[in-house]
């Protein structure tokens, strides 16, 4: 979680610069005029992104997915006492007598993918700029 505050606060403080990134971008890499071997680099490039979107976000939101599951399974066939949420909590408050244990469970997943959502955003979007910069440079040493 940590990590995802610093993203969002170094993005949040830079926004003027971020934006100026994707605009810059979007002019000069996926809104340029290219001959057919530039254009054979940028079809490689966007062929990669997908695949390394797909592939990060899939292995992310599994692990998102499984911090929601372990405690609905070993949560089946447990009396009250005995129930367990998806991150422990240390608070003098009844956490595992019903209704507060269902109200507090679905938070806590409900923010688990919120912050999966968090973690892989940024690093999908800096990926893609980080490829298609490559590709530039690509086209820069065929010429």
């Amino acid at each position: 979680v940590l990590t995802i505050v610093i993203k969002l606060t170094m993005f949040s403080c830079r926004r003027g610069e971020f934006m100026n990134l994707i605009e810059n971008c979007y002019s000069k890499f996926w809104r340029a005029d290219y001959d057919d071997d530039d254009l054979k680099i940028v079809r490689n490039c966007e062929s990669r992104c997908v695949y390394f979107v797909e592939m990060f976000t899939f292995f992310a939101l599994t692990t998102v997915c499984t911090y929601a599951a372990y405690p609905i399974i070993e949560n089946i066939g447990k009396n009250e006492t005995d129930r367990i949420h998806p991150f422990t909590l240390w608070i003098n408050f009844p956490t595992t007598t019903t209704p507060y244990f269902e109200i507090i469970f679905i938070i806590e997943i409900l923010a688990c993918f919120h912050s999966g959502v968090c973690y892989f955003c940024f690093d999908n979007l800096l990926c893609i700029i980080n490829v298609f910069t490559a590709g530039q440079f690509r086209m820069l040493q065929r010429k």
